[in-house]
């Protein structure tokens, strides 16, 4: 009996040293695919966050008393909010974002240092020690959990590359940029990524670029804005660039080519180059209907003057297109309710109009 427990006892190590635990940042984090993560306030501070995950793929569940890493990221770009981390991974405040609970909710000892690099690189120290014990397998689902959310503000919120935010241990041009921490990942001292037993994952991060686009709705200009950060501004100018109107609808007096500037919060901007024609007036435009509208299944559009036509949802995107003699039956198939926009046009004209599915 003693051999078979020593026995158990000197395996023990090899068994929890194994590649059990994965810590991972997302690794094609789009914040315009994942807006629940964009735009989180506290104290009148605007930020991202950044989720770090955490999973346990064995039985052998290891309670975590503390941890520690360090990452690199372009601090011409975004900066890791070091003074509110602890409080805005309250399960409180991440409950108002309806994102999942953070397993560093927890009253610790949480934090960051922040050493500068080079203006293009800084390397950030995240540490975590909890006070009221250590954090047990009651608060993973399956072994799998949020460790922490990591609050970034966005220096440059127009950039349209790729950022990464990279784990790290620190060691750059030839020595240890934080000495104290010379781990990529570490936890409970007795799991690291050196030891072999913590596996990572580094973050490649796209920001909710500010996108749009114009449709001529009748003789009237419609922006349709997606990304960025509202509210938004916009300047709708001449060739000259002389601004003629500051609203979001425009209705230019004469045809002719337009430039469309649309700013966000960020001070981030979309142009477009507008080609415009007044269309038929109102008398020709009596000449065609479309019924029944609101609808249910599909629209029938009778014309004797277009012959052509195009399906576009409120982000621009065209659903579906067709030709047609003097009527069409235009079929909702599987559209979700809501409104869409029916383009009608000939070879020198076109209208748009307004049809709502049930």
């Amino acid at each position: 009996m003693k051999k078979l427990i020593l026995f158990y006892l000197l395996s023990l190590p090899l068994c929890v040293r194994s590649q059990e635990i994965t810590v991972t940042f997302p690794d094609d984090f789009d914040l315009q695919e994942n807006p629940e993560y964009d735009n989180w306030t506290y104290q009148q501070n605007t930020f991202f966050t950044l989720p770090l995950s955490i999973s346990f793929f064995n039985d052998d569940f290891v309670p975590i008393n503390q941890y520690t890493f360090n990452i690199l990221y372009n601090p011409e770009f975004i900066q890791l909010q070091t003074e509110f981390i602890e409080e805005i991974n309250n399960q409180d405040f991440t409950d108002s974002y309806n994102v999942l609970s953070s397993l560093s909710s927890e009253q610790a000892n949480f934090g960051a240092d922040i050493y500068e690099i080079s203006p293009t690189q800084a390397l950030a120290t995240i540490f975590f020690s909890n006070l009221n014990g250590p954090l047990t397998e009651d608060k993973f689902d399956n072994g799998y959990a949020i460790l922490a959310y990591l609050p970034f503000k966005k220096i440059n919120a127009c950039n349209k590359a790729p950022l990464t935010v990279t784990f790290s241990d620190g060691f750059i041009d030839g020595q240890y940029v934080n000495p104290d921490q010379q781990s990529v990942f570490n936890i409970n001292n007795l799991f690291s990524y050196e030891s072999g037993n913590v596996t990572i994952q580094n973050a490649f991060i796209n920001f909710n670029i500010l996108w749009a686009d114009v449709i001529q709705n009748g003789n009237t200009l419609q922006p349709i804005i997606n990304g960025g950060t509202p509210p938004y501004n916009y300047e709708w100018t001449d060739k000259m660039d002389v601004i003629l109107s500051t609203d979001s609808l425009f209705t230019p007096e004469i045809s002719g080519d337009y430039l469309f500037y649309v700013y966000d919060q960020n001070n981030c901007v979309y142009i477009l180059y507008i080609s415009y024609e007044q269309l038929v007036n109102i008398q020709e435009l009596s000449k065609f209907s479309i019924y029944p509208n609101p609808a249910t299944n599909h629209i029938k559009v009778k014309t004797n003057r277009f012959y052509a036509y195009d399906l576009i949802n409120l982000n621009g995107r065209i659903l579906s297109s067709g030709m047609f003699s003097s009527d069409v039956i235009i079929n909702r198939n599987k559209l979700a309710s809501g409104i869409y926009f029916l383009r009608l046009k000939n070879e020198t004209e076109q209208i748009i109009k307004k049809v709502n599915f049930h």
